[in-house]
C-alpha cells in the first residue's frame, strides 16, 4: 500500500484553494488507486494548530464525492486531556 500526501493549505491568502487544486488533481490522475482520504478536520494539531475554514472541508468533501473516494473526518487530538 502506497500512502499519498497533499500540502497542508498554507496561512496566506489563496492557500486553501491552492491546495483544494492540488486535492483535485491527485485524484484526477490516481483516484482509481486512493481507498479514502483522512484528514483532521478542526484542528490538526500534529502539524501545528491548523484550523481549516469550512469552506475548505466542504470542498475535500465534495472532490471525494466527485472521484468516488472515501472521506475520513478523524477528530482525534481535540479528544486529548
Amino acid at each position: 500500500a502506497q500512502q499519498l500526501f497533499v500540502d497542508s493549505p498554507s496561512s496566506c491568502p489563496g492557500g486553501e484553494k491552492e491546495s483544494a487544486c492540488k486535492m483535485r488533481k491527485m485524484l484526477q490522475q490516481k483516484s482509481n488507486d486512493i481507498a479514502a482520504v483522512i484528514m483532521e478536520p478542526i484542528i490538526q494539531g500534529a502539524g501545528g494548530m491548523k484550523v481549516h475554514s469550512p469552506w475548505y472541508l466542504r470542498e475535500i468533501r465534495n472532490l471525494c464525492y466527485e472521484f468516488d473516494v472515501l472521506f475520513i473526518a478523524d477528530e482525534i487530538a481535540t479528544g486529548f486531556g
